[in-house]
């Protein structure tokens, strides 16, 4: 699937629907411009703090061949 990013609304569109992917399938691969992430559900009650804003994540984004980092799904992929 292409969807645009152009724009605010456009990348918080994006996170809302990789989240809810993610969530269903169990993983989704997403590349925007030069960056691949990776967005792995986990375990219902495991959430994960993101790196950047410290919420937790049942679905966190990890940038590939980096996994040591983990990002919510609206700060890796909400993010200019």
């Amino acid at each position: 699937m292409f969807v645009p990013a152009r724009n605010p609304y456009d990348r918080q569109i994006l996170a809302e629907h990789v989240g809810e992917r993610a969530r269903a399938k169990g993983q989704v691969q997403v590349l925007m411009g030069d960056q691949r992430w990776i967005v792995r559900r986990t375990g219902e009650a495991t959430a994960v703090r993101c790196a950047l804003c410290g919420m937790g994540s049942t679905t966190p984004c990890y940038s590939r061949g980096c996994e040591d980092i983990r990002y919510c799904v609206a700060c890796a992929l909400g993010r200019e």
